[in-house]
């Protein structure tokens, strides 16, 4: 998954001035990515700034208000009594890891075209497991 890229493209797009109609998109995003990584915290904090994002955007009020309405469904559903971090998660045992993605074997090259985006391919078989 590439959860964690997805978080840090949406962070650096918000904080390099992501039109302020268009917020609610890149923290709704946000979120999403950051509950896929395990991280409840970041994840309440990207679903009550998106709630905060709504009043700044051009979509009609009826649209609004059922955006509203399921993003205070996934920030209520978010379990926070208990700290889920990426840390807590299933630790990956490489013994080669990739030189820019440490998450990712060093069998795996990145890759990026305007047709695909960014992708990653395997460079020799990988066997599973």
């Amino acid at each position: 998954k590439m959860h964690k890229n997805a978080a840090e493209d949406l962070q650096i797009a918000i904080k390099s001035g992501y039109p302020k109609h268009l917020l609610y998109k890149a923290y709704q995003r946000l979120g999403v990515a950051y509950e896929a990584l395990g991280d409840q915290d970041k994840a309440e904090h990207a679903y009550k700034m998106l709630l905060e994002a709504f009043d700044y955007s051009d979509v009609p009020n009826d649209k609004i208000k059922k955006m509203r309405k399921d993003a205070s469904f996934a920030l209520n559903s978010l379990d926070t009594s208990e700290p889920k971090t990426q840390n807590s998660m299933m630790k990956l045992n490489l013994t080669n890891r990739h030189h820019e993605i440490n998450t990712l074997s060093s069998s795996i090259e990145n890759k990026q075209t305007t047709d695909k985006g960014r992708f990653a391919v395997a460079k020799e078989k990988i066997e599973v497991g």
